[in-house]
């Protein structure tokens, strides 16, 4: 009887709430959207990048990093024979260019295959034609393309596409297939077959060489494979060698990393709404104050109102979860696209059941820890007090009961926030870092509304009756400080979250878009065709600026005539014009001795850069480097010279530096006495919008003389990434500022219900409607100023210290941007108001006073 009762009342309170009980649903049902949506967002990615390992690494030994000429690969036949692999393919990585219908000047991964033995596991996904495979779409004449690349060259199949690659001659060739960008191929990627590779090369092309091989052991056992990458190791000691054990660690660790991150996210979205839930709870516990006392007269004990308005508040969360289950379920769907761009990854449209039906669980759980506080207060009302509405003050054990109650509601989150992530040390990171967050919050709050509070309003030059409705906006903003101190709070935190994203994301950005008349482009030019295109360069108007280098490859072999301490590294050499004037110093930080100079023309000195060499060496002014002489696709040839240099400072790469392809600064008669094959390296900035036609059209003039660096392509890829990541960013915190708005939605809604009477005297002494209704308006947008111009504060300077210390980048605070954020955070508040104290204001002073 009792149960039957107790349900029937819940569900009748939950209907008599009718708005309050539809914002408190919403509390909790975006909470669990925004957990259950990334949550399973979070688990696509996992799947994704540990799901079928073999195809990510595309065997299950990988070899990277190396220079082979057909000759070493027999010591793969040698394996084979002897049962350590049971097959391999070999595949030539190299660059080039390409012409669609548009032109793509730079291209990076041009993949030269065997079709049929490539790849050993994860077979293309091809998009056109349906079910292809390589070994029917490779052939003589044809290429394949990535999905994104086709979509740059803007070509389908049988399309004609116009291929030059860096050491053979530009051949049109067809479209024979388009595979997504998935397993192997997640770059933009040309393939085509080894025997077209070859028939391209230039006879002046460098020995052939292969980049990557992959392996297959018996049964793919991960032992035997771990034993092949260590033979592969030994044998090949520059390589680099990769299992699929090893590359499910990185993978699982990868995963893991950014599911925290989501799983944080929802976990901080899931809160805001918990607070939400305490302002919608005490507002519909505060209209039914005096059924309450009628309650506790008619002999209901307080665990008799625990039980009802527990389980009243157990069927908000289980209304609310439900709703935002099936909200994050569709949502994450939706939000793929997004996800995949953001990670670059293809994600498969799956949804865990079990991430599902947690965030119904959590629903209820959050909603019964955050009404407890607001249905133990209320269950403590004394009937006299109540039927007298006389007031019982606040005691200090009432304080204390507060306090320890906080603290256990703080307890309960924690074991929330550690069943999702799974982990005790981050669980109880953020929810100690939470509840100090509010703490400093509200300790920065409440003296602030105190100080607003009695600000003067004789100053503004305003009529009378707006000073009247400004002071009236300014007292009440200050007369329930704790609910004005939850309402900030909750706008600060979305305010913050989307101001965050946006501040720095467009810092960012302007830092790394900047384009003005920064190098963006270089062309590396064999010394015969140089003076051509210098001049083609030179006659070119959308060519802004140019420098001339000369280069060479190097490798480090001895450091003070001994062999060095740390890895051997390769690079490049740029030799500087000194007779005719100083090394540039733009964009150089010098961090030890002296720039080259004048006085260095014909000496063996050098400028290393600090950033692009091992720390490991220990490399210092003063110190003597022996460079031998290398090519970047062969090593070194037989007989290489060597030279040794004096390095007389370092310096760190950066800005335009950061695309020039060398960190070691010689005059310039160093780099043809080290390598007699030397090469000039342009730099350029070409006008962004054109640098793609400009650069295609080099390399259709001169298809054997130079290669290419297309940096205003990859800056425009980066945009691209950037914009998508940015976009992912906004997405993840508009829950945040959703439960912000429910927040002041119930602030409001609780205000209009304690000022009933006092709106009932206003209108009855000549105050319309409109007039108590502006009241509102102000005070809510004194509100949204104060909680936008905090959060924004704390913006800037957090976006500084993001800024510096994760993106190396000086973040340009964009004052236009924080005054839009303020201003909107001030207008929303104002539209929610309207919205929820509309009705309200415009009561009738006989049917408030007639029941008072």
């Amino acid at each position: 009887m009792k149960i039957s009762f107790y349900l029937s009342y819940a569900v009748r309170s939950l209907i008599r709430g009718g708005q309050r009980s539809v914002l408190a649903i919403l509390c909790v049902a975006i909470g669990v959207l925004a957990l259950v949506a990334l949550g399973s967002a979070g688990g696509m990615v996992n799947a994704s990048l540990t799901g079928n390992i073999r195809a990510l690494n595309g065997g299950d030994v990988t070899l990277t990093d190396v220079r082979l000429g057909a000759d070493q690969l027999a010591y793969f036949d040698q394996l084979q024979a002897a049962g350590s692999i049971t097959s391999y393919t070999a595949v030539i990585a190299t660059q080039g260019s390409a012409q669609g219908r548009r032109p793509v000047a730079r291209i990076d991964h041009i993949l030269a295959v065997d079709p049929g033995g490539f790849p050993l596991a994860g077979a293309p996904s091809f998009d056109t034609p349906s079910g292809g495979a390589l070994s029917a779409t490779l052939s003589g004449a044809s290429i394949v393309l990535t999905r994104d690349l086709a979509a740059r060259l803007d070509v389908g199949v049988g399309d004609q596409c116009t291929l030059g690659l860096a050491e053979g001659r530009p051949t049109t060739l067809t479209v024979g297939g388009i595979i997504a960008n998935t397993g192997l191929f997640q770059q933009p990627e040309i393939l085509l077959a080894l025997d077209t590779y070859l028939s391209l090369r230039a006879a002046t092309a460098p020995p052939l060489t292969y980049s990557v091989v992959y392996a297959d052991v018996l049964g793919h056992n991960a032992a035997q494979a771990d034993a092949v990458k260590n033979e592969l190791l030994g044998h090949f000691d520059r390589g680099l060698a990769l299992t699929t054990s090893v590359l499910l660690d990185q993978n699982r660790q990868q995963a893991h990393d950014i599911r925290a991150f989501l799983n944080v996210v929802g976990l901080v979205a899931l809160l805001i709404g918990g607070m939400g839930i305490v302002n919608t709870m005490q507002v519909l516990l505060r209209r039914r104050r005096g059924e309450i006392a009628m309650l506790k007269v008619e002999g209901y004990r307080q665990r008799d109102l625990l039980a009802l308005f527990g389980l009243e508040a157990a069927l908000i969360g289980l209304l609310g979860g439900t709703l935002g289950a099936a909200s994050g379920a569709g949502a994450s769907l939706l939000a793929r696209p997004l996800f995949e761009r953001a990670f670059s990854l293809t994600l498969p449209a799956t949804l865990d059941p079990v991430t599902v039906a947690l965030g119904v669980l959590m629903g209820v759980v959050t909603a019964l820890i955050f009404a407890m506080l607001p249905i133990i207060q209320a269950s403590q009302a004394r009937p006299i007090a109540v039927l007298r509405e006389a007031s019982e003050g606040v005691r200090v054990a009432s304080r204390a009961g507060a306090l320890l109650l906080g603290l256990a509601l703080l307890a309960l989150f924690y074991l929330v926030a550690w069943s999702i992530l799974q982990d005790v040390t981050m669980a109880l990171g953020l929810v100690l870092g939470a509840g100090l967050a509010l703490l400093l919050l509200g300790l920065l709050f409440t003296p602030l509304i105190a100080v607003i509070s009695r600000l003067p309003v004789g100053l503004p030059p305003l009529p009378r009756i707006w000073r009247g409705h400004l002071k009236l906006a300014l007292r009440n903003f200050g007369r329930q400080r704790t609910r004005g101190v939850t309402t900030l709070v909750g706008l600060f935190v979305g305010v913050f979250a989307v101001g965050l994203v946006l501040v720095v994301g467009q810092g960012v950005e302007a830092q790394y878009m900047r384009a003005g008349n920064t190098i963006n482009a270089t062309l590396g030019v064999q010394p015969s065709a140089y003076q051509a295109v210098e001049r083609q360069v030179e006659q070119t108007p959308q060519i802004t600026r140019h420098e001339t280098y000369l280069q060479a490859g190097y490798l480090l072999t001895a450091v003070n005539d001994a062999p060095p301490s740390g890895r051997a590294f390769q690079s490049g050499m740029l030799g500087l014009d000194l007779a005719n004037g100083p090394a540039p110093s733009s964009d150089i930080t010098l961090d030890g001795g002296r720039m080259l100079d004048a006085g260095d023309a014909g000496a063996h000195n050098a400028v290393l850069s600090q950033d692009q060499t091992d720390p490991a060496l220990g490399l210092k002014v003063g110190d003597t480097i022996t460079v031998e002489q290398t090519n970047k696709f062969s090593g070194p040839p037989p007989n290489a010279h060597t030279e040794t240099l004096t390095i007389v400072g370092l310096y760190t790469n950066h800005g335009a530096w950061g695309q020039r392809a060398g960190n070691l600064l010689v005059d310039k008669s160093v780099v043809p006495a080290l390598d007699p094959n030397y090469f000039y390296l342009i730099t350029t900035h070409i006008e962004p919008g054109a640098a793609n036609g400009v650069l295609t059209r080099f390399v259709s003039d001169y298809p054997q003389a130079l290669f290419i660096h297309n940096y205003a392509d990859a800056f425009a890829q980066f945009e691209t990434y950037f914009s998508n990541l940015l976009l992912l960013l906004e997405a993840v915190t508009l829950p945040a500022l959703l439960a912000a708005i429910i927040i002041v939605a119930n602030g409001i809604a609780l205000a209009m219900l304690e000022r009933r009477r006092e709106l009932g005297i206003l209108k009855a002494v000549g105050y319309t409607s409109r007039g108590v209704l502006a009241e509102v308006l102000i005070e809510q947008g004194v509100v949204g100023l104060v909680g936008g111009a905090v959060a924004m504060l704390v913006v800037a300077f957090v976006s500084t210290v993001v800024g510096k210390a994760v993106a190396q980048a000086d973040i340009q605070i964009s004052l236009p941007l924080v005054g839009a954020l303020v201003a909107a955070s001030a207008i929303l508040c104002m539209l929610v108001a309207a919205g929820v104290g509309w009705g309200a204001t415009h009561i009738r002073p006989l049917e408030v006073l007639r029941n008072e």
